[in-house]
């Protein structure tokens, strides 16, 4: 017995279409969780985004510090001795040294309008000394 009628007469048309069937729902499941993947991400995301806004002692702080502070000058570039009181303000909570990465994002935060022009500039005049390893720490601070 050959070709179609030995297919038949051992079932291979049931074991074809069985196989067939099993191929095409896992293929349609594969495409549901594709299509959901998003969906797990923003779920994902939401829930780290939640951990980052609980308040914490350090923001607190911040919030606290932000409330005492002078207005910052309308051009700190050009009157860098005022500027540099507003910087050091900002920078209490970084403590005595910092890096730079720490000082970009005060300077961000507080609206600065050039922090990598500012930070440069603070570099070059003088009034950022480098400790080594990226840290930095304010020049007779």
């Amino acid at each position: 017995m050959y070709g179609l009628e030995a297919i038949s007469a051992s079932n291979g048309w049931a074991q074809a279409a069985t196989g067939a069937t099993i191929v095409m729902l896992g293929l349609a499941a594969l495409s549901f969780v594709i299509s959901r993947i998003s969906l797990f991400i923003d779920m994902f995301e939401s829930a780290t985004r939640a951990k980052k806004d609980l308040p914490t002692k350090k923001s607190e702080q911040t919030s606290d510090v932000k409330e005492i502070l002078p207005e910052l000058p309308a051009n700190p570039l050009e009157n860098l001795d005022e500027a540099i009181e507003y910087y050091k303000l900002i920078t209490v909570e970084l403590g005595e040294s910092f890096s730079l990465v720490e000082l970009h994002q005060c300077l961000k935060m507080s609206s600065d309008p050039h922090p990598h022009l500012t930070i440069r500039t603070l570099r070059e005049k003088g009034y950022l000394e480098g400790l080594g390893d990226g840290i930095y720490q304010w020049k007779n601070s």
